[in-house]
């Protein structure tokens, strides 16, 4: 019986997975109050980004909302990958300090709200509206 199951095993180890040609996509609903909302977490995040140093603000925009990768930015400001990978992670960390120090920008792109560490603000989670659509 074992060398049958193993046989049967290695069967099924060597078949290639059969893949469907298109999954089914979640209905994705959206109801005049989550249109509002993503509206809404689109202008309090325009208004955070616009608190920040002209530099800063750009490479956030850049890397995350025009999805230009570390290697053009490099090219496109004359730095280093590493030197714009770093650049790019303050401005990140001054756009939420911005955000969370501003209960009303907090309280809207905050998902998990936020958490006083150490004295200082920090958002739960990533913040809402630089990565996604939602």
């Amino acid at each position: 019986m074992t060398v049958a199951k193993n046989k049967a095993i290695d069967m099924l180890r060597k078949q290639k997975p059969v893949l469907m040609d298109e999954l089914p996509e979640k209905a994705a609903e959206e109801t005049p109050i989550s249109l509002l909302l993503k509206a809404e977490r689109k202008e309090h995040l325009q208004i955070a980004l616009n608190l920040l140093p002209p530099k800063d603000r750009d490479i956030i925009i850049r890397r995350d909302l025009e999805e230009a990768s570390y290697k053009n930015l490099a090219a496109e400001y004359g730095l280093s990958e590493d030197a714009v990978r770093q650049r790019y992670s303050r401005a990140l960390k001054k756009l939420e300090q911005i955000i969370v120090s501003d209960e009303m920008l907090a309280s809207v792109l905050c998902p998990e709200g936020y958490k006083v560490d150490d004295g200082n603000r920090q958002c739960g989670r990533k913040l809402k509206g630089l990565h996604d659509d939602s």
